[in-house]
């Protein structure tokens, strides 16, 4: 069990466990392994901060579950994540600059349907190049994100939901979407043209 590459226990019946319990995992999970999955798992409790430590993970899939508390920015030193899936919990808090701070090879990132508030500033820019980006239901304020415009990679945006009331920024339409999802807002005015002429 101490050389665990991959650890599934998703869609299961584990209903009211709770994720610390799963602490004697950081002694097998740190040097070879790059999955963990507790997808639909009913895991309940905080993320705790150990999964930082594991700094071979690549695929982080905690979705569908009953998760809560803050996420912890411990998260943020990956450098080798690229899948962070924590959606459809009942997470809460702030998600910050440091809890992405070395997740230089992030490609997808999924926080939807949670009760989180995105508190980056609109002068940061990431440290990752994403291809599939879901923050639906999470609190941006007014404004379009300004960080979006460097993700030159990002092929699917979901952001249904996001408080955005504000004229949407010219420069979207520039980017390489396939899907884009906006809907459930107040954005105003005119929206950019997505259609050639």
């Amino acid at each position: 069990m101490c050389h665990l590459k991959s650890l599934d226990i998703s869609y299961n019946q584990v209903q009211g466990e709770q994720i610390g319990n799963y602490r004697n995992l950081s002694g097998c999970f740190g040097h070879d392994s790059e999955t963990l999955n507790l997808d639909y798992a009913r895991i309940s409790g905080h993320i705790p901060d150990w999964l930082g430590m594991v700094e071979s993970l690549k695929h982080l899939y905690h979705s569908h579950n009953q998760l809560n508390g803050t996420i912890p920015e411990s998260l943020g030193q990956l450098f080798d994540l690229e899948t962070l899936d924590l959606s459809r919990n009942s997470l809460e808090g702030g998600i910050f600059e440091v809890h992405f701070a070395s997740l230089s090879k992030l490609k997808m990132l999924s926080t939807s349907s949670n009760g989180l508030t995105i508190k980056i500033k609109s002068n940061w820019v990431p440290p990752f190049q994403l291809e599939y980006i879901e923050m639906e239901s999470s609190k941006f304020g007014t404004q379009f994100p300004q960080w979006l415009q460097t993700q030159l990679k990002a092929t699917t945006l979901f952001f249904s939901n996001t408080s955005i009331s504000r004229t949407l920024p010219k420069w979207i339409k520039d980017m390489n979407l396939y899907e884009l999802d906006l809907s459930h807002n107040q954005i105003k005015e005119t929206l950019p043209r997505f259609l050639p002429t």
